[in-house]
């Protein structure tokens, strides 16, 4: 039926440091919200805003690391992005022809640095 994105980020949220990240998991429902334990196909996904794409892992398919792409796993996977020093939102798009997409936005919010040091 269609794509959910559940973000998975620290107690204080994604922050704009540089080093920190946030998963995603990645799952193919039905009209139920249930996962489909049968699903491995491809999910393409699209990032914007104020992160970098690090992506997830495809079990034992050559050279599927890092891109914008991903197969499911008995209907789930995990994607990662990092942060950049910019604060603001983040959206992340997974889609697949014939399932509804995920749009999900979260913050990444602002840390100040001090000598090179987040505080």
């Amino acid at each position: 039926k269609k794509i959910k994105l559940t973000p998975h980020v620290s107690a204080n949220g994604l922050q704009a440091d540089g080093a920190d990240v946030a998963f995603f998991d990645v799952e193919v429902v039905d009209a139920q919200g249930h996962r489909c334990p049968t699903d491995e196909a491809r999910v393409d996904f699209k990032l914007d805003g104020p992160a970098i794409w690090r992506g997830g892992y495809n079990s034992g398919k050559t050279n599927s690391v890092n891109n914008l792409w991903l197969d499911t796993e008995c209907g789930v996977n995990r994607v990662a992005i990092r942060s950049i020093l910019t604060p603001g939102t983040v959206t992340l798009t997974a889609t697949r022809d014939g399932l509804e997409p995920a749009k999900i936005q979260i913050a990444s919010k602002p840390v100040e640095i001090q000598d090179g040091l987040a505080h």
